[in-house]
């Protein structure tokens, strides 16, 4: 793709009248907002912003033209025939505080996203994107905006590009959920999707008051979860009603905090050596008993002490870990007071217990034994 070839740009300019301003312009590989511009208004504007994606672009590449709706960006997940979580996600901003500069308050705000276990990973960063948004508002990192005053640093609201999430779950109007729905049951097969929807709450009627502009079939359900603002939804909880309605989960607190460690189980099926796992089910016990060692060697132990290990723990029936962090080994075993003190009876020496270091343990349970180092 030439970006100087002047009769793609004459036909570029050609049917962007055709569709009229403003305008959306992105490729077709697009995902998680990576190089979507938008709100084009000018044949400036898109001639820019379309020589800039093509330098990006590898050679054949399709970059796509659409109509820019106003409308604030919604997330709606649909699983089976229901919505079962919505959120409205806002681009990417910053508040002034009548004394810091807009450099000074992302980082703030990056502070802050690094204690929600879902945008840690989503920081806001600076690009070509956050550098026109603050040139339209007049602004450089360097400025101090006034108290209260927002400054907008994207046009897209992916949470990926530093948006907020905030959980509408309730408030969404039943027509723009239908909706959802709707172009869900329109993909043969599909049962679970993210749904991004712009929504404009003034427009009227509401039937006109939002367009559907994506599906993506493996949403990232944690933005549901961990939103920036209101309450998150147990998407999990949601799933499982849909596809497995006469399931049930206890809500006794030992079996709220057992959990399954993917990784090892999905390793056979990931390397080809099985079709199928069978999770063990958990033990009424529920764990009751859980406890932690520190270990006097630094957690290097061969093979074969592993296998042993591992043999120990299935004889005894505990779960549980080593987990080495900065040098530093410790044992983390969960069952009934009566199998951690066999467990500790043949491994404590092979593995360098200090069983005058034992500690109650709260965390989550993986079933299962492992090695974390």
């Amino acid at each position: 793709m030439d970006p100087f070839d002047a009769d793609v740009e004459d036909e570029l300019l050609t049917r962007a009248e055709d569709t009229g301003y403003p305008l959306v312009l992105k490729p077709l590989r697009g995902s998680m907002g990576r190089d979507v511009l938008t709100n084009l208004r000018t044949r400036a504007d898109l001639l820019d912003t379309f020589r800039y994606l093509s330098a990006r672009c590898t050679k054949g590449e399709k970059l796509i033209l659409e109509s820019h709706f106003e409308g604030e960006d919604y997330r709606v997940l649909v699983v089976g025939d229901r919505v079962v979580a919505a959120c409205l996600r806002r681009p990417a901003n910053v508040v002034g505080d009548g004394a810091s500069t807009v450099q000074e308050l992302i980082v703030q705000k990056n502070k802050v996203r690094l204690e929600n276990p879902y945008l840690c990973k989503k920081l806001i960063g600076r690009d070509r994107e956050v550098d026109q948004y603050l040139q339209r508002q007049g602004y450089g990192l360097g400025d101090i905006p006034f108290a209260g005053v927002e400054v907008r640093l994207r046009g897209k609201a992916n949470a990926s590009q530093g948006g907020d999430s905030i959980d509408k779950t309730a408030e969404l109007p039943t027509a723009v959920k239908n909706a959802a729905v709707r172009a869900v049951a329109a993909v043969p097969g599909l049962a679970i999707a993210g749904v991004d929807i712009l929504f404009d709450a003034n427009r009227t009627p509401v039937e006109d008051s939002f367009r559907v502009i994506e599906m993506n079939s493996r949403p990232e359900i944690e933005i549901n979860m961990y939103p920036w603002k209101g309450a998150g939804q147990d998407v999990p909880q949601h799933i499982l009603d849909v596809f497995f309605p006469s399931s049930t989960r206890s809500d006794a607190p030992r079996i709220q905090k057992t959990g399954l460690n993917l990784k090892q189980l999905l390793a056979p099926l990931q390397g080809a050596s099985a079709n199928e796992v069978l999770v063990k089910t958990i033990p009424a016990h529920a764990y009751p008993a859980r406890q932690s060692y520190w270990l006097r060697e630094k957690g290097d132990f061969s093979a074969t002490d592993k296998n042993l290990v591992y043999l120990a723990a299935r004889r005894a029936g505990v779960s549980g870990r080593v987990e080495t962090v900065d040098g530093v080994a410790r044992l983390l075993l969960a069952g009934t007071e009566e199998s951690i003190r066999k467990f500790l009876r043949s491994e404590a020496q092979r593995l360098g217990v200090d069983t005058g270091s034992e500690e109650q343990w709260n965390c989550e349970v993986a079933q299962g034994f492992y090695f974390n180092s």
